[in-house]
């Protein structure tokens, strides 16, 4: 399994995963996902991280969630906490729907070293199929 996964498709997938169970992320939260995939020897590619106090931050997340976070697909709330419309949601799924296509084993896996569970896996990219890897597969 070679590649590297996209910063959009790693943030779409945990805001829908967060989105899911009810709760919001910050910019920081993000960035720390990106960490947590460095340390267990995923390439993030060129994804700057920097440490602040209370955690990690990107100018590349922020950039991209700027971008996410703008008019009818969603805005920052208070705090900088990420909320998205529904229109922002189904760009978010789409995101890691194509994600998918093209790198199925790396998405499905860097989506289980981040905690996710097979409901969640499958919530964030828009699957009812069964033919999905699962966690134990990888």
């Amino acid at each position: 399994m070679v590649g590297i996964p996209s910063l959009e498709a790693v943030s779409a997938a945990a805001i829908l995963r967060a989105d899911l169970q009810k709760h919001f992320l910050t910019i920081c939260d993000i960035s720390q996902l990106f960490l947590d995939l460095e340390e267990v020897g995923i390439d993030v590619g060129g994804v700057a991280l920097r440490r602040v106090p209370g955690g990690v931050y990107s100018e590349d997340v922020e950039i991209w969630l700027a971008h996410l976070c703008d008019g009818d697909f969603g805005h920052f709330g208070p705090g900088r906490i990420i909320q998205l419309f529904d229109k922002g949601r189904r760009i978010c799924h789409e995101i890691v729907a194509e994600e998918y296509k093209h790198k199925p084993e790396l998405l499905t896996r860097v989506l289980s070293i981040l905690k996710f569970n097979e409901k969640e896996i499958r919530f964030v990219l828009g699957a009812t199929a069964t033919d999905l890897p699962t966690v134990q597969s990888l």
